[in-house]
């Protein structure tokens, strides 16, 4: 049985076909989550709908382009979402609490604590957090948009037993059209999986998929399953409707960090014999290998290892910041201490702080 849940709700969900928030969805959403909450679960909502709400209030029919009007959209509508929340928990006693996050709160280790720590106490009161994107002052978040990665990375917070995606549709389907029931190698069907084309929210069954697959390396199970059913909670927690996405090998805490809960501070380009000592013999970073330096980061932080075409081939935790390895790239360690006046390693990014992009779980 699972314990702690993270259920990720999208606009799609949410809204009537005229653009107004479906209040009759939220007392169905209320009506479920109760229950479990009786059944002593602990819940938290992952949910999308603020720039939909703004637009429905407004009474326009399609996401607009720009950036500060997207923004003061989704300030005028998450009151309405928070407010429909509100209302509808309120027939069971059950208060609600608003959590906004973006990329800052989860990269920064403080910050990461005390969002952990809020969302527990939280819990704790038996009060459910309800946890949005900070879209209204947060530009690369809208420019990400939908919240199924916000979701995994809530559930990968929290500990979550099992992550519940709520979708337009049944569940994951072949190429075919049969739903899939259960899943075990999430890139296999990453081929049946499109966008979203529709003009109020933006994602689709792609973001899903790396969404899960970001649970899934934290060993926790997902299911996809359609928010359109009445009962879409109690039968997707019993696997009953949706897709189950199992849960895979967990990556270290540190390797999970580097792969999905932090953002590269700058980047570095290496030659060909770097690239694959990297790739094929998983050998650490030296300067002899390095071609160029791309953004201001400090030992420490989190960087993109790119080849000499451009593509991305690792992330990792650089061990010196990059103006000094603008000083000794190209160099042979020994010659680090002479160049620096000091020496941390002779790696510029330790193999243990290194995780290829194509991830080897």
């Amino acid at each position: 049985m699972y314990k702690k849940i993270v259920i990720k709700i999208g606009s799609s969900i949410l809204r009537k076909s005229g653009g107004s928030l479906n209040l009759g969805k939220f007392k169905d959403i209320a009506k479920e989550v109760s229950s479990l909450i009786e059944k002593n679960r602990k819940v938290v909502i992952v949910s999308s709908g603020a720039i939909a709400s703004g637009m429905g209030k407004l009474g326009l029919k399609s996401r607009p382009q720009m950036m500060s009007r997207l923004q003061a959209l989704a300030s005028l509508g998450q009151i309405e979402l928070m407010k429909s929340y509100q209302d509808s928990f309120s027939k069971y006693r059950i208060e609600i609490g608003q959590v906004l996050l973006n990329w800052d709160d989860f990269s920064d280790r403080k910050r990461y604590l005390n969002a952990k720590d809020t969302i527990e106490q939280l819990i704790k009161l038996k009060v459910i957090p309800v946890i949005n994107e900070n879209d209204a002052l947060a530009v690369e978040e809208i420019k990400l948009g939908d919240n199924d990665r916000l979701s995994a990375m809530v559930a990968s917070l929290i500990s979550a037993d099992l992550l519940l995606i709520l979708s337009d549709v049944d569940g994951i389907y072949d190429g075919e059209g049969k739903i899939i029931r259960r899943v075990s190698d999430i890139k296999g069907v990453k081929k049946h999986c499109f966008d979203t084309d529709k003009d109020y929210c933006v994602g689709g069954m792609i973001t899903k998929l790396e969404a899960v697959e970001i649970a899934a390396s934290l060993g926790i199970p997902s299911v996809i399953t359609n928010g359109n059913d009445k009962n879409g909670i109690r039968e997707g927690i019993g696997l009953e409707s949706g897709t189950f996405i199992e849960a895979e090998k967990r990556l270290s805490a540190k390797k999970h960090w580097i792969t999905y809960l932090s953002k590269a501070k700058g980047v570095i380009t290496v030659d060909t014999g770097a690239e694959k000592a990297i790739v094929e013999r998983g050998k650490s970073i030296l300067p002899m290998g390095i071609l160029s330096i791309n953004g201001h980061f400090d030992a420490g932080d989190l960087i993109t290892v790119k080849n000499e075409i451009g593509t991305e081939i690792a992330r990792g935790i650089s061990g010196y910041s990059s103006s000094e390895i603008e000083k000794i790239r190209g160099r042979k360690s020994k010659e680090i201490a002479e160049v620096l006046g000091f020496k941390r390693r002779d790696e510029v990014v330790y193999r243990d702080n290194l995780v290829l992009s194509e991830v080897k779980r």
